[in-house]
């Protein structure tokens, strides 16, 4: 299961696509950026041609501002595609993956054909941990953890500092260690976390990025990796170069060198982080997790209530995430994207109307009207 899937859901719902909004899918709700919108258009005579299988021009962009040799980048269609060019080279024997994740992390691994060691994030009190210091003590050469911060389906940051030790101690046993930063250009300290630097000099250590989520171009898709150059040059011997669109590297050209555009969008999420922590972070009946980025998780006392919710949501043609395919999570889970300070205050008015709705017709409600006792019957699946 994925977010994003606005064409079924309007097929489903019998109605136009303009009538859904989607926070399913944690896509930046402001872009793309002009200068974006700008490029494709005076880029579509492009297509009349194969694309660049180098990628020269947007790997020197990146160079620039990321402040790496391009012998170190790998571009790809979405960081999906480059995390299996990276995994296919690798070959990892066993690969890691902290739960929950991202789905995709499995599904490629296994593509490879490796085996997939499961470990938990249990949350403890209101947040998920990095069970590195376990994976230490298990991991082999030949092994590869994939590290996903800011996480997927979340929304925390774990600090850099606070996993430095574990991470340097995986590197030192030839572990691979594979960063997923997709959605880390949400953060307003993103130079200080990120591993891209780390990961010019260690041939174990790769860092991951994406385009799609912060430049909203989920259609077009564009994700990089910097990585050691022996490792890039193994990738870029045996791919498809055209797998990268013209159109989607003249975005990914314009995109990354908007430096206004991140500013903008961290003074939009600082203002919609107040609103979602004074709306449903303030609800008792449900438990946000602690979360820095541009989504959140949600906890509902039981999987009924839950997917009562998310019906009647969808219902008004507000999509959100199903948290079920997640490991670890299940249907009393439901992950929001945050959108625009108009979209938010919708979707949080039409949860209110749900939640009112489910209490006028449960069994408690119908209890207490008729003067009996009443009681909460958990239905076997609340993981929080």
């Amino acid at each position: 299961m994925h977010g994003g899937k606005v064409y079924e859901y309007a097929e489903q719902r019998g109605g136009a696509l303009d009538e859904i909004v989607d926070f399913s899918a944690n896509l930046h709700p402001l872009g793309p950026p002009e200068t974006v919108t700008h490029a494709l258009q005076v880029a579509l005579h492009l297509v009349r041609h194969y694309p660049d299988s180098r990628h020269l021009r947007v790997k020197e962009v990146l160079a620039k501002r990321y402040d790496v040799a391009m012998d170190h980048l790998v571009c790809g269609n979405g960081a999906s595609e480059v995390l299996e060019l990276l995994l296919r080279v690798l070959a990892p024997q066993r690969t890691w993956i902290m739960e929950p994740a991202f789905r995709e992390y499995e599904a490629i691994a296994r593509r490879v054909g490796s085996q997939i060691e499961h470990v938990s994030m249990m949350a403890f009190g209101d947040r998920f941990y990095f069970p590195l210091n376990r994976i230490v003590e298990s991991a082999r050469t030949g092994d590869c953890v994939v590290l996903n911060t800011p996480h997927n389906p979340s929304g925390m940051h774990v600090l850099k500092v606070d996993v430095s030790d574990a991470v340097n101690t995986l590197l030192d046993h030839n572990v691979d260690v594979i960063v997923d930063e997709s959605f880390i250009d949400f953060l307003e300290n993103e130079k200080s976390e990120t591993w891209l630097r780390e990961s010019t000099v260690n041939p174990h250590l790769h860092t991951i990025r994406s385009a799609t989520k912060v430049f909203a171009i989920p259609g077009l898709r564009f994700g990089f990796a910097v990585v050691h150059p022996d490792v890039a040059k193994k990738i870029e011997s045996d791919r498809d170069g055209w797998s990268v669109n013209v159109l989607a590297q003249e975005a990914a050209i314009a995109a990354y060198q908007d430096r206004a555009w991140i500013l903008r969008t961290q003074q939009w999420l600082v203002q919609q982080h107040a609103f979602i922590h004074s709306s449903w972070g303030m609800d008792a009946r449900i438990h946000v997790y602690p979360f820095a980025v541009n989504f959140f998780l949600v906890t509902f006392s039981h999987a009924s209530l839950s997917r009562f919710i998310q019906t009647e949501l969808h219902r008004s043609g507000y999509i959100v995430r199903n948290c079920e395919s997640f490991h670890g999570l299940g249907a009393s889970h439901m992950r929001i994207a945050i959108r625009t300070a108009e979209e938010n205050y919708a979707l949080w008015n039409a949860y209110l109307n749900a939640m009112d709705a489910y209490q006028d017709h449960s069994p408690m409600s119908s209890s207490k009207r008729r003067g009996e006792s009443a009681h909460t019957v958990d239905d076997g699946d609340h993981k929080k």
